[in-house]
């Protein structure tokens, strides 16, 4: 009986039902005409997170690092408890050296992921830069010293230190920094401290 049902030619379908189909698909046709086209990173109430996260993504790829930080702070502005898109955002404005505008978003960055190392140097990097060697020293001293970020802190704030006029305990930190086996390393920047 299963070969008989194969055996039996298909119908050939009736001009009204072809006829339906083709309306159908022209009907199809012209409404995907008249809906008026919209920018993937929107939607009808403004900039959608993910729209701006991808479209920064893809302008930091082209190494478009100013198209990519606006991408990403829309996208941080779309989702501001999205440590993510914070990061991106500050991390975008830092390459495309927009330094105050990724200080501020450092800042707001922190109050969401205060272990955010980068985040932390570049405003210490910004205060030592203002001569507010005090507020770096305190920004620093949250860094440990067993991540690059941290060594990098640490040397940071030993300068920071030389700045406010303790040389003694910004060599004390290179000192200690070097017991870590970096002392040939930090050999240049003890003989510069020493020199200021």
């Amino acid at each position: 009986m299963f070969l008989a049902i194969l055996a039996v030619p298909p119908e050939k379908p009736e001009p009204v039902t072809r006829f339906a189909r083709l309306l159908s698909a022209s009907l199809l046709v012209l409404a995907a005409a008249l809906v008026p086209a919209t920018d993937a990173t929107t939607s009808r109430n403004g900039p959608t997170a993910t729209g701006s996260f991808l479209a920064g993504q893809e302008a930091l790829n082209d190494l478009r690092t100013a198209e990519a930080a606006n991408f990403f702070v829309a996208a941080s502005e779309a989702d501001p408890d999205n440590p993510l898109l914070a990061d991106r955002a500050f991390f975008a404005q830092a390459a495309d050296g927009q330094i105050l505008a990724a200080a501020s978003t450092a800042n707001r960055l922190l109050q969401i992921d205060p272990e955010n190392e980068l985040a932390r140097l570049l405003i210490a990097t910004d205060q030592v830069k203002e001569r507010r060697y005090s507020a770096a020293v305190t920004e620093l001293e949250k860094l440990g010293t067993d991540t690059f970020g941290g060594i990098t802190g640490s040397i940071l704030r030993a300068w920071a230190l030389i700045g406010a006029d303790r040389a003694d305990e910004g060599l004390a930190v290179i000192d200690e920094l070097g017991k870590d086996g970096l002392e040939e390393f930090l050999v240049f920047h003890k003989a510069l401290m020493l020199d200021v």
